[in-house]
């Protein structure tokens, strides 16, 4: 199908809305639970696994936090999708783990209604997420250095 046209691809529809289904009974399971954490877990982790199975292979999911070189973290992330071929995480313990940020690719957070306060704290998160401060790559850094002594080279030969 050309790209622009208005009619989406019946195909994908069927993806989507198998899909739709799919959450939707684990949400109506997840009612069972009577802790609005667990019911939260349930429902993040359904959202996680559908996901993941349509990840690259380079790519990974979990939930935890990221952290940046100076420490500045961003408090619980319900969804974090990352690139596992770049870097791992700096720990990972039996529900959580720790993230550096230069491999955060996006962020999820999962609820099952949106009240004003809600989203309130979403925006706060994703602010947390955007201060984030990645290193620079240890290669720049090492061609930079390359090319500067590269005059002092040149003058051994």
């Amino acid at each position: 199908m050309p790209r622009g046209l208005r009619t989406p691809s019946k195909i994908f529809e069927r993806v989507l809305a198998t899909a739709r289904r799919e959450l939707l009974a684990v949400a109506g399971r997840a009612d069972a639970y009577e802790h609005h954490g667990s019911r939260g877990d349930e429902r993040a982790g359904a959202l996680a696994s559908f996901l993941g199975a349509r990840l690259p292979g380079t790519m990974a999911l979990g939930k935890g936090e990221a952290i940046d070189a100076f420490d500045h973290r961003t408090g619980q992330l319900d969804v974090a999708i990352y690139d596992r071929s770049q870097c791992v995480p700096l720990s990972v313990d039996t529900e959580n783990l720790l993230l550096p940020c230069e491999a955060l690719y996006a962020v999820v957070e999962v609820k099952t209604t949106l009240t004003r306060d809600d989203l309130a704290t979403c925006l706060k998160a994703a602010s947390k997420v955007r201060q984030l401060r990645p290193r620079a790559p240890l290669l720049a850094g090492l061609a930079y250095l390359t090319q500067a002594l590269q005059p002092s080279l040149g003058a051994l030969r």
